[in-house]
């Protein structure tokens, strides 16, 4: 096992206390600054104090924990006002600085940095100028380390120093102190050059992106910072309305592959329908052997049509946490795996293979109740072949008391949902309905006969006059009141597994407009008889909100909306799949409380206004 990755049993243990830690921590260690970049700079340790300024055009973008911050190496940082003394961080007081940083270039750079440059004055956590290479630097008494899949990696960096012993240490991924505790041999002695700064030391300015900075006026221990490292954010938490269906999505690629980056190419360039696909209620697949965790329930086969060998697996959903609290998450493959959690389906674990029984496990700690999204791929090459995901609350890993495998809630496993739905609405009008304007009208409120509301698993509405569709599920419109001038409006959520190329198309009469994220993908304004549109849109892995408006002018009515991975242009039945219909490879859907329908709506309104006016 690699002691690099996330799976260190010596940690793990620790981590059984994380939760005392802080709330005993919390009387004694001030939170001074908390920087999530989530699309802001503010201070939410104390939101108007200590906000941070973006100097020269640092950019928001993707992060560890939701959303960070990105720099290009060209004079941008953050600047939080605050000097040393400001922060009460001057002289050898105690402190504790941590972060997470995904580092592209090695150039002397600063993840963080303060203090001034003159002996035992500055206090910054910076890179060298080889690859994987760090100084902890206080400019005398500097110690330098390395970590050697720093490069292009999320890693989580802290630099603590404590007064009483005049020590410093750097954890990092709440790892062991990195060549044990340091030193220095005298006090530090921090004092007002720079301010406190996230994204350069000195005039050498880094070169990727930064997340979650947290400042402490106290000395932490190895704990409090693996706990800190370990709080999962609510941001990442999903309420979801309307029903849903239990059990994980599972889709399986078949090619060559030797290890995980293989795997993912092979999902990645693979058909949505895959060789494979059905909807698993227990994530628990393959060989009974010695080297399983779990001999009940019993081991269910891999989805019809998976090879015995070569091939990638692809298990996917949301959890649901049903509480705060500590949590143990772990999986144990043959061969190897990687785990993604969170709106952006960020890795948290993975044991790259190409070897078997790779039993590995973290903790995360979930501030509240709520869904979480999550991907597991998982590789065979060759011989046996297995994949257990399974839980345990609390924080002690090596404890399997109460592990139960996801999705077995009747011994305690989280439960796991493989899509939701579609919120749906049509109304009609008591006037004529011939355009998407006239529709988004008429969904605003004006002139309303009457309305109805449902939620669906898949958009698939036709009535008695239109049968020459590609799919069978064939629901009813959902008012009794004749198939002529009325709109439907379905708003959802897509969780998108792998980045890339999505081709979304709809078979209709009449026509209909569908927005992804706020961009139009097709806007098919027209009055016709059931006929095709199709639409191309690049999608990163995570949510995506999704807004389809559709309208019937008169005569026959009817709507389908299917996806399929890559740029299409016509109807092929072995790559396009409902949407939502996860059971045959379609992408899962996920009913939010609060969709953003009105800018969307807005949207749709300003594409009709410029196709007018070309």
């Amino acid at each position: 096992m690699n002691t690099d990755r996330v799976y260190q049993s010596a940690v793990a243990a620790l981590a059984l206390v994380l939760i005392c830690l802080l709330a005993a921590g919390s009387a004694s260690a001030a939170e001074l600054i908390h920087y999530t970049f989530d699309g802001t700079a503010v201070n939410a340790a104390n939101p108007g104090t200590y906000d941070g300024t973006l100097v020269n055009g640092p950019t928001y973008g993707s992060g560890q924990v939701g959303g960070g911050i990105e720099f290009n190496g060209a004079t941008q940082y953050v600047d939080s006002g605050a000097s040393p003394s400001t922060l009460g961080l001057n002289g050898s007081a105690s402190r504790t600085i941590m972060g997470w940083a995904n580092i592209a270039a090695f150039n002397n750079a600063g993840i963080f940095s303060m203090g001034s440059n003159s002996t035992v004055n500055d206090f910054s956590l910076r890179t060298r100028d080889s690859v994987n290479n760090f100084r902890a630097q206080f400019w005398g008494s500097d110690f330098d380390f390395s970590y050697n899949t720093a490069q292009n990696n999320w890693v989580h960096y802290a630099l603590v120093y404590d007064s009483s012993t005049t020590t410093a240490r750097v954890y990092l991924n709440g790892g062991a102190p990195t060549g044990g505790a340091q030193s220095l041999n005298v006090a530090l002695n921090t004092t007002d050059g720079y301010n406190f700064r996230v994204g350069v030391w000195r005039t050498d300015y880094l070169v990727g992106a930064v997340d979650d900075i947290r400042v402490f006026d106290t000395a932490l221990t190895q704990q409090q910072v693996t706990a800190y490292m370990n709080t999962y954010p609510t941001a990442n938490m999903v309420d979801l309305v309307g029903p849903t269906t239990a059990g994980a999505r599972v889709r399986v690629v078949a090619g060559s592959v030797s290890d995980i980056a293989d795997a993912n190419s092979l999902l990645i360039n693979g058909s949505l329908p895959g060789v494979g696909r059905n909807v698993s209620s227990i994530v628990n697949f393959g060989d009974t052997n010695a080297n399983n965790l779990f001999t009940s329930p019993a081991k269910t086969s891999y989805p019809s049509g998976t090879p015995t060998s070569n091939f990638a697996a692809e298990i996917s959903g949301m959890l649901y946490i049903p509480s705060a609290g500590d949590y143990v998450l772990g999986v144990n493959s043959d061969d190897g795996f990687r785990l993604q959690l969170g709106n952006n389906l960020k890795t948290a674990m993975e044991f790259p293979g190409p070897t078997g029984d790779s039993d590995t496990r973290i903790v995360r700690h979930f501030d509240q109740a709520g869904y979480v999204p999550y991907r597991l791929v998982q590789f065979e090459i060759g011989g046996d072949q297995y994949v257990e995901f399974w839980s345990a609350p609390g924080a002690d890993p090596s404890d399997l008391t109460n592990a139960a495998l996801i999705g077995d809630t009747a011994n305690g496993g989280l439960a796991s949902v493989a899509t939701g739905a579609f919120a749906v609405r049509q109304v009609q009008s008591t006037g004529t309905i011939s355009s998407l304007a006239a529709a988004e009208a008429l969904l605003a409120g004006t002139g309303v006969a009457e309305s109805a509301s449902t939620y669906v698993d898949v958009l698939d509405y036709h009535d008695a006059t239109n049968t020459n569709d590609h799919y069978d599920v064939d629901n009813p419109f959902l008012l009794g009141t004749g198939d002529d001038n009325f709109a439907v409006e379905a708003t959802t959520r897509l969780l998108i597994t792998e980045a890339g190329t999505y081709t979304f198309g709809a078979r209709t009469d009449d026509g209909s407009a569908l927005m992804i994220d706020g961009q139009v993908v097709f806007f098919d304004d027209v009055l016709s008889d059931l006929h095709d549109v199709f639409g191309s849109i690049e999608l990163t892995a995570g949510l995506h909100d999704l807004r389809y408006v559709f309208f019937e002018r008169n005569g026959g009515a009817a709507l389908e909306l299917f996806a399929a991975k890559g740029d299409l242009t016509s109807f092929d039945a072995s790559a396009f799949a409902l949407v939502g219909d996860v059971a045959n490879g379609g992408i899962a859907v996920f009913a939010i409380p609060t969709p953003a329908a009105a800018p969307m709506a807005l949207c749709l309104l300003a594409a009709l206004a410029l196709k007018r006016r070309r």
